[in-house]
Order: C-alpha cells, then structure tokens, then sequence
C-alpha cells in the first residue's frame, strides 16, 4: 500500500521515537485489550494499542496513565488484525459495464469493513476497471477495504464460448497470453489471476511470463481442460477454490454414475444445483480408496511445493444446509436460499457429505497446505465470519482459523509487511471481539468493533431497506415523493427491485426504477435489471403456480428494456407456459422481427406453432 510504504520510509529514517504525539495524545489507544498474534499463535492479555495518524505506533502492556483523543477500553476483549478475503469479484457489488467511482468504495465498506475485512482482493476483473483499481490499490480510504488488484481471468478460445463474460481475459495462442500479461503489468498490476479455460500451452506460457516479469500467478484451474497439477508443473503456487482439488483427480461425468450405484442422482439443472452437487462429488472422491488416495496424493505436493489454496467455504456450505449465511456464485437475483428441486439431493443428504469437504479441509491443513480465505462471494464480509466458524466446525483450531483469516491471505498476497500482524509501523486495522471465539466458534460472528485506517469504521447504513421497508409496509402510492436516496448505491436500489419482483409486486418495482437514474452517471436503468435477470424471475413465480405475476413480470422487463428481442423471449416464454400460447405467439413473432437471428425465438414459435396445428381448438379465439 502506497500509505505504508510513506510511513515505513520515515520510520527507517527517523526511528518510532520520533513520531511524536500531540500534547493530548495520540488520536487513539486500544487498553485492557487480549492481543493476538497469528505468527505465533498466542494470545497476550493486558495490551495496549497506540494509534497515531492511521498506524500503530506502538503496543504495549496497558498502564493506569493511558491519554489519547479517543480511548476504548477493550475490556479484556480478543482483538485480532483485520480480516483478508483473498477472492472477491467487485461485478458481484458493481455492475460490470460501467465506471468504477467513489460510492463504490462506500458499498465496500458495508459489504466488508463492517465485518472486519479490511483487506479484499479483487480476482478478475473487466480491462477497462484496472487502471483505476491501480489506484484504488495505492489509496487507502477510511470505511471501505484496502483494494488488492489481481487482474484478469486469462482463457484460451473455445467455439463452445463464443461470447465470455467482461471479466474474462481470451488469448488464441502462447504468444498472445505473454503480450497479456506484459499489457497488465504496464497498465501497473503485478498480479494476475490464470482462469480454468486455459489450455496447456497458453497456461504455460502465461505462467512462465509472470514469473519472469517478477509478478504472481493465481490460478483457478479445474473443469477438465487445466488442473492444478498442470499448474504446478507450470511454477503456480496459489489456486482458488477448495472445490477445484477434487476436479483434479476425476471428471464429475465420471462421478455420476458412481454416485448413482448408492442413491438416486442425475445430474444438476442450474448454479445452485452444481453448487449442491460438489458436496456429492468430494464425498464420492472420499469412498472411493483408489480416488482418496489420488486426493490425498495431490495434498501432499501441493505441501511440498508451498501452495497455498483459497476456501470458497461457505457458498458450498449454504447449498448443503450447513451455514446460517446464504451465498451463491450468482449475486443475482438476490435471494435467501438456492433454486433446487426439492425431488433432487434431499438437503439432509447434501449436509452429510459436506463434512467430507470440511475433513478434507482439515487434513490439507494438516499436511501443510496454506489455507486462506476467499469467499468468492457477494456477501463477502458475511460469509468470510461464517468461513472462520466452519474452518473451526472442521476441527482446525481457532488460532490457526484466524491465521488463515489474517496472516495466510497477507503472505499469499505478498502484503505480509503492512496487513496480517499488529505491530508497530503497521496500518491500524484491527478488530474487537464482542465475544470471544476461543470460547465458542459461534462467536466468529458476534459483534465487532473495527478499527480501519486508525479509526474506528462507523457504518454509513443505506438507505434502501428501510425505504424497502416503508413501501412493503405503505404502498408506493402512500410513500410518494418523500424519497431521499442519498448515499444509496444503484446496485442497492435494483436488488430491491428484484427482491418486489420475486412477489410480483409491479407498482413497488417500478417506483423503485423511476428512482433509479439519479444514482447513476449517464447509464440506462435498465442496466441494473438485466435480461438475464427476468429469466429466473419469471421461472420462479411459475414454479410456485403464479403465471399472471410471472407474465406481469416479464410485460414491466419491455418497459424496462423496450421491445428488445431477448426481453420480449423472456416475455413470450412467460406466456407459454402460463398458459397464454396465442399471446407467447404473438410475443415470439415480434422478438424474431427484432432479431430475426434469435434461435431461441424461431425454435420456440417452431414449436408453438406445431402445437397449435396438432390442437386447432387452442387456436380459436375465446367466445366473449
């Protein structure tokens, strides 16, 4: 960080001594605190934690004498560095077509700081955010996390994915992964993330050319084209994912029918299913002795060769019923829980083969394996506390659970001299326990104190829910114009709008819409209700036996995005399987005239069409 590297220069020059404080002290000093020390493990009681212009100058046993500007007796409370979460996606709190600007920084700061995590690492991200993640990266500010860029997701081409998302990286050949990597590290980033589409002469490629430019490697390598042991053999020593070990031994086609011998299983149909799934594919590595032995193989090299592996825990757990935090790969559309089948993997069977995650887990601590945290999720700040009590609930004790919390994510991202430690010289990111987790692992998430940059963090709360709150309760109607949405985030105020859609509430979400625009700087509203979006949306209230919301629904999405073919497909599928197939027709033909390309809207007129010759009666308009 640009502020450390300005303090510890003046430091070596000076010496501590010399940062004096003011007559009244220093600007704040932690007493009476339980001080723990992740290198160590130990924790010392009786400290004391000067503060003084954002770092700690000084710790100490606490004295009768202490003055300060502000002092907060801790009160014999566990007090621990801040939090790292080494895998976080910004595109999961930003929308990913637009600029990246200041209130950015405050939805960070409720995301994160206001659980402890102090430090995040952005893993992949659209080209056109890392010049000013660069210096996000440099600038420390009070409230929201200090930013660590890994940039890109690096892939090769496919024919199968002709269209990747902002946030992947595609090269066509070795030669285009180095120009890459050499076009990052001037734009200023000195990490890079190496993603699963990879192929092997591109990843090696990729990985050789960091290694020279001095930078490092973050690899997420798994779905049968790379694998961690390919990344190995490349000179990378961080990978992302627990679940990617598994993918390492076996193809999950492969697990499919091994599973099936024992318990009815087909295969998952969406994200949250495949999330459920991998709990059932690391318990089937787990019986079988020839593919645990393969498993446990690959733990004992990635040991031996000091890698270091992020959790991605808690997304996991909360598919298997195992957290009190719910977390998706998917941030959107917000929801509480995951859209499974309940005649699938009963959630009972999932929970029972997610402890074989968490043993696992264990024995890769065990071994050596450098856990640290990376939640790879939305609710970042969230699920990291609930990572720390399931790393516990695994059977790893609590003072190596906040090293891999603290210190693991510091030394894998290479900040281990200014994050990870409480220590003077050091910027002043600490935490206060409420309740202490040495006692009770439920206590990872009791209250907390933090304190970021020096101070302590006051959450700047938004003011979405409790507008949320008074139109559930009133009506838009009754609410009116009595709006102030300062200080809300865009992202914020079209999560709410989703979460009125999820109950067909129209009136509401178009109140919210209308709102919208002020929050943003030249861009459409109907950025923050993707067409993606509605698809989920619509599908949701159908399932539940809802198809007029499920069609309202989708008739507000082409009032949002206009008469867009990929909105009116939303709207025509709405229809057709609401029962209104002359009106899905009708929705259908008007999509294919807006894009007579659309495969989606010739197959699916196709298809009504030969229902209606097969059932002429379902052509014939209804008798008034």
């Amino acid at each position: 960080m640009q502020r450390a590297a300005v303090f510890l220069a003046g430091v070596a020059a000076a010496g501590l001594a010399a940062c004096a404080h003011p007559a009244s002290g220093p600007d704040l000093i932690v007493e009476n605190a339980r001080l723990f020390d992740p290198r160590t493990g130990d924790v010392s009681d009786g400290q004391s934690i000067i503060v003084d212009d954002g770092f700690i100058v000084e710790v100490r046993p606490t004295t009768a004498s202490e003055r300060a500007r502000k002092v907060i007796d801790a009160g014999g409370r566990l007090v621990t560095p801040g939090f790292i979460d080494t895998h976080v996606h910004f595109q999961h709190q930003f929308h990913d077509t637009r600029d990246l600007s200041p209130p950015d920084r405050t939805r960070l700061g409720r995301m994160f700081t206001a659980y402890g995590v102090t430090t995040v690492a952005d893993m992949g991200q659209p080209q056109a955010w890392i010049p000013e993640l660069v210096r996000w990266q440099k600038e420390s500010v009070h409230g929201s996390p200090d930013v660590i860029l890994v940039a890109g997701s690096i892939g090769s081409t496919h024919e199968w994915d002709p269209t990747p998302p902002p946030h992947h990286d595609i090269v066509a050949n070795p030669e285009e992964a180095r120009a890459l990597v050499g076009k990052w590290q001037d734009l200023g980033a000195d990490r890079i993330k190496l993603y699963w589409k990879l192929e092997k002469p591109e990843l090696d490629a990729a990985a050789d050319e960091i290694a020279k430019r001095g930078m490092t490697a973050y690899a997420h390598l798994d779905n049968g084209i790379t694998s961690i042991s390919d990344g190995l053999d490349a000179g990378v020593r961080h990978f992302e994912h627990t679940f990617t070990t598994y993918r390492t031994i076996i193809d999950p086609d492969d697990l499919l029918p091994m599973i099936s011998e024992r318990m009815e299983f087909s295969s998952p149909r969406g994200l949250d299913e495949w999330t459920r799934a991998l709990s059932l594919y690391h318990d089937e590595v787990e019986r079988r002795p020839d593919l645990k032995s393969a498993f446990d193989a690959l733990l004992d090299r990635m040991a031996e060769e000091e890698a270091s592996l992020s959790t991605a825990l808690n997304i996991l757990a909360a598919h298997a019923g195992s957290s009190p935090v719910y977390a998706s790969f998917d941030a959107f559309p917000p929801r509480t829980e995951g859209s499974i089948r309940e005649e699938w993997v009963s959630e009972e069977t999932a929970r029972d083969a997610f402890k074989t995650i968490l043993a696992q887990l264990k024995r890769a601590h065990d071994n050596g394996v450098m856990l640290r945290i990376g939640t790879d999720a939305g609710n970042g700040g969230a699920s990291l506390l609930a990572e720390m009590m399931l790393l516990t609930e695994a059977g790893i004790p609590v003072e190596d659970v906040l090293r891999i919390g603290t210190l693991n994510g510091a030394e894998t991202l290479g900040i281990e001299d200014s994050a990870g430690i409480i220590e003077a010289g050091r910027p002043a990111d600490f935490v206060l326990f409420d309740e202490d987790p040495f006692e009770d692992a439920a206590h990872f998430r009791s209250g907390l104190t933090v304190i970021d940059d020096g101070a302590v963090y006051e959450p700047q709360p938004s003011p979405v829910p409790a507008l949320e709150a008074r139109l559930r309760t009133d009506g838009a109607e009754a609410v009116g114009g009595s709006v102030n949405l300062e200080g809300a985030h865009a992202i914020e105020v079209s999560a709410a709008v989703m979460r009125f859609l999820q109950k067909g509430d129209i009136d509401n979400a178009r109140f919210l819409m209308d709102r919208i625009g002020p929050l943003l700087s030249g861009e459409e509203p109907g950025a923050y209700l993707e067409v993606q979006y509605l698809w989920p949306l619509t599908q949701g209230l159908l399932s539940q036996g809802r198809p007029e919301d499920a069609i309202a629904v989708a008739r507000f999405g082409t009032e949002v995005h206009g008469e867009s073919g990929p909105s009116l497909e939303v709207l025509g599928n709405a229809q057709a399987n609401g029962g209104d197939v002359l009106g899905a027709k009708a929705t259908f033909e008007r999509a294919l005239a807006a894009n007579p390309d659309s495969r989606q809207a010739r197959s699916a007129l196709e298809q009504i069409n030969g229902y209606l010759e097969a059932n002429p009666e379902a052509a014939a308009p209804e008798s008034p």
